[in-house]
């Protein structure tokens, strides 16, 4: 079979973003090569780092089924870019600092050879510390009813890029605007969400393929916590609101804010200062386009409540806690 031949046969590209992380990456890809039979995967490897060690993990597999390239260092949402150009796949997934349970490609590849018109796949996730702890309840395998089903089980987990899976032909229309949302950290749902978009039909695999870390408060990120899953989040979501039922958008928008604006005020009660106890509260943002959701006019009085006051009440609230803790204990 010459070369050629096997590109046509490609069905599902792994597009994996990296960047000064080489035993994550290797930790990535000791769960997903086993599990490649054949040339009809191919694992697209964009590297930003400073030094030559994740190269070097590329290197040591010497596997035919890799393509690795040197990024120029434009940042996430660029890497996002570039790689989605370069999947040869019909089928592509970015893939982070996560992990690929046995089974999961034999699935895609089973569920797309028997059903030509999907278009989206969103497979469940759980936490590596403690499996059963789950992104979605919800473990039934299913076609989503329409599009709007799937905002409304949880917009927010369409940013989680290691759980989605597109039809790359879905996206052709939208690749060349992408830039304009470079930056935003959301490169993936802007893609996820043209894709659904466009149509076809939609899957849900409840099994937890995908295996994550935890993910604890006042996580240290290269982005602003909310800037990104408050205000750019909403931006994102803008540019393909009249594709989806007004109610269905609002309701999912409303329910990611509520989250947002919830971590920002538990992790700064808690006296954290990273994470999403970020300094700056960016109240003129959050009214900006929040203003007319009743959850905005919750947020905004706890928003402007001093940090000191926030952490006073939080301690007394845990001193309450511990204590009815005794009591039930006695």
């Amino acid at each position: 079979m010459d070369k050629k031949s096997k590109i046509e046969k490609i069905f599902l590209s792994i597009c994996i973003p990296t960047k000064n992380q080489p035993r994550a990456l290797q930790s990535t890809l000791d769960s997903i090569l086993p599990q490649i039979k054949d040339f009809g995967v191919e694992i697209v490897v964009c590297d930003d780092s400073d030094k030559e060690e994740s190269k070097s993990v590329i290197d040591s597999y010497n596997h035919k089924s890799i393509r690795y390239f040197k990024g120029k260092k434009g940042g996430f949402d660029e890497a996002i870019i570039f790689l989605t150009k370069e999947a040869r796949g019909d089928y592509l997934i970015w893939f982070g600092d996560d992990l690929m349970e046995e089974g999961m490609i034999k699935k895609i590849k089973e569920l797309v050879y028997a059903n030509a018109d999907i278009s989206f796949i969103w497979v469940n996730s759980c936490d590596k510390l403690n499996p059963k702890i789950t992104a979605f309840k919800d473990n039934n395998d299913k076609f989503f009813n329409d599009r709007n089903e799937i905002i409304k089980k949880d917009i927010g987990l369409l940013a989680f890029m290691s759980s989605t899976i597109i039809k790359k032909e879905n996206i052709s229309d939208i690749i060349c605007e992408a830039h304009k949302y470079s930056g935003l950290s959301l490169m993936s749902l802007f893609f996820v969400l043209g894709a659904i978009s466009v149509g076809g039909r939609y899957y849900f695999i409840g099994h937890p393929y995908i295996i994550s870390d935890s993910k604890p408060s006042g996580e240290a990120r290269w982005y602003d916590s909310f800037q990104v899953h408050a205000i750019n989040f909403y931006m994102v979501v803008k540019r393909f609101k009249g594709k989806f039922d007004k109610s269905a958008i609002k309701k999912s928008l409303s329910d990611k804010f509520a989250r947002a604006w919830r971590a920002v005020i538990v992790e700064r009660a808690m006296g954290l200062t990273t994470g999403f106890g970020s300094k700056s509260p960016k109240v003129f943002k959050m009214a900006k386009f929040y203003w007319t959701y009743p959850e905005f006019y919750i947020a905004l009085p706890l928003f402007l409540t001093p940090r000191p006051i926030l952490n006073f009440f939080y301690k007394y609230y845990r001193f309450l806690f511990r204590r009815r803790e005794k009591i039930y204990s006695l």
